[in-house]
């Protein structure tokens, strides 16, 4: 069974305003043996994907330009294995930065059951522009088709900002939660060509 699946990985190259696949940069300068301790597979070394149960949506916090490759060297310096998210959006460009197999630490007590999905920059006081809310319905409606299309194990995940999640004191992700789910139009996606 192929890690990556192939039908999201042909989605998120329709993303409106590009897409780019950095897991295998990231994996290079990541702590690999502390990425698979942790890993969703099973005994056979299978991707455990029912164990997906959420998508966690945050901002960055960071209101100085940084890019996803400055993000995942910057979790390293902070004694982090890798990236913290799974995918980051950056200008309306979605960024696939983590394999889903891998926990990452995006949010205190939940990160084996979630994915973490960060639009880079700080949302606390200035508005999301709108390629990046536009991306960010695209990411969370691949993902729901994705999941929802079985594979095997059928999913139907929860969607949730970093700041619902049970002890975590955050405002995180800022005014995108409010204008990601309200405002502008969700993607009708189709088959992939």
């Amino acid at each position: 069974m192929p890690e990556i699946p192939y039908t999201l990985k042909r989605r998120l190259e329709m993303a409106p305003h590009g897409f780019e696949d950095l897991r295998a940069e990231i994996e290079k300068i990541s702590d690999m043996a502390a990425l698979n301790a942790s890993a969703r597979r099973d005994a056979q070394g299978n991707p455990l994907f029912h164990k997906i149960e959420f998508i966690v949506v945050h901002h960055s916090g960071n209101p100085n330009p940084h890019t996803p490759m400055s993000t995942a060297q910057q979790a390293m310096k902070e004694g982090e294995p890798t990236i913290e998210y799974h995918i980051c959006i950056q200008n309306g460009k979605v960024f696939w930065t983590a394999r889903f197999v891998y926990v990452t630490n995006h949010t205190y007590g939940f990160n084996s059951r979630s994915i973490g999905v960060c639009v880079l920059g700080d949302y606390s006081t200035k508005e999301p522009n709108p390629q990046d809310l536009e991306a960010l319905r695209f990411v969370i409606a691949a993902l729901y088709e994705f999941f929802g299309q079985g594979w095997g194990q059928f999913r139907l995940l929860g969607l949730v900002p970093h700041m619902w999640v049970k002890n975590n004191s955050t405002a995180c992700p800022g005014k995108i939660w409010s204008r990601a789910l309200w405002d502008g139009q969700w993607p009708k996606l189709g088959a992939p060509e």
